[in-house]
């Protein structure tokens, strides 16, 4: 599924270090592989997609309307940001949200998956001291999920908050 004998041969260093390996591979694929992992981001589009796999940096400590600025700063000491993939999240209130449902997410936050799974590539970064094997320790247990079973429409319920019927 992943190139984990080229992930593995990959060494540690004292700082942050991002490899881009050609690998062609489905992205939800791996998202799907790893659903019972913690840290797994999902993103797609008409244009591309992406699975990110664990945390090897992130930011975005910041609130208020300069969170953005403070996210960007940071972002930039790294001198990753042509090499990297990021995925970002953010509040569309500068403070956050007072809601329950979105406790624990920040007003901004901007993440480095340890391993980005791209239509036609894998990028993996090291946090500094880590090496490929670390990672593909932590990543081999993924396997191929199989073929999605398709669903009939009473196996779906869908549940609206606040109630759709308080719509107006």
């Amino acid at each position: 599924m992943l190139p984990f004998d080229a992930i593995e041969a990959l060494p540690a260093s004292d700082e942050l270090i991002v490899h881009r390996l050609p690998w062609d591979v489905d992205p939800l694929l791996v998202a799907r592989a790893a659903a019972d992992h913690e840290r797994v981001s999902h993103f797609a589009s008409e244009l591309t997609s992406l699975t990110g796999l664990g945390v090897a940096w992130s930011a975005g400590t910041g609130s208020g309307e300069d969170r953005f600025h403070v996210a960007d700063a940071e972002l930039a000491e790294l001198r990753l940001a042509a090499k990297a993939r990021f995925v970002v999240g953010f509040a569309f209130e500068p403070d956050g949200t007072a809601s329950p449902t979105w406790d624990g997410f920040s007003p901004v936050a901007v993440e480095l998956p340890e391993i980005a799974v791209l239509p036609d590539e894998v990028i993996v970064a090291l946090r500094p001291g880590r090496s490929g094997a670390h990672v593909v320790t932590e990543w081999s247990d993924l396997t191929d999920p199989g073929p999605l079973r398709p669903h009939h429409p009473s196996e779906i319920q869908i549940e609206s908050e606040p109630s759709s019927a308080r719509y107006k």
